[in-house]
Formats: structure tokens, sequence, C-alpha cells
């Protein structure tokens, strides 16, 4: 391994102007804490709009799946479901 004192002393320089630089963006203490957690109401909030949104979007694609054809106002009657229609030769 080796290299000499001066090495080793500027690898200590760096390492400690990397930690200090390093702490005001959410690193260890009290300043690194406050970042971390930051406003709660905030994020609660937040998350509140996006479970929100997302809610909307589950509804809105249910909806649309529920409709299972259109009827538009030039047509005399909507198309009905494969479903609901009787293959001929099976059953009565």
């Amino acid at each position: 391994m080796g290299g000499g004192n001066a090495q080793k002393s500027a690898m200590a320089r760096q390492k400690a102007l990397e930690k200090a630089s390093g702490e005001g963006v959410g690193g260890g203490g009290a300043k690194g804490k406050l970042e971390r957690t930051g406003d709660t109401a905030a994020k609660i909030a937040a998350s509140q709009i996006d479970k929100a949104q997302r809610e909307q979007k589950r509804t809105e694609a249910a909806e649309k799946k529920a409709r299972p054809f259109l009827c538009t106002a030039s047509s005399a009657r909507p198309i009905p479901l494969l479903s609901t229609l009787r293959l001929s030769g099976q059953g009565s």
C-alpha cells in the first residue's frame, strides 16, 4: 500500500471537505433530520392528491369498461353484447 504522510493528510482533508459539503442536504445531525422529515402536512396532502387521482383513473376505466357499446343518434338500436346472443345450433 504505502503512501507518505502528505498523501494521507490530503485524503483526510478531501474526505472532511466532502463530509462538510454534504451536511446541508439531508445528512446526519439535527439539520439533516429536518431536511429528511420536512413538512409532513405538505407530504400528506400531496400523497392524498396522488391517491385521489389514481382512484379517479380507476373509476373512469371501470365506467368505460361497463359501457359495452356505443349508441349513436343515427343508429336505430345499440349493438348487443356477444355474450347475450345465442349461437345457432346450441341448446334451445
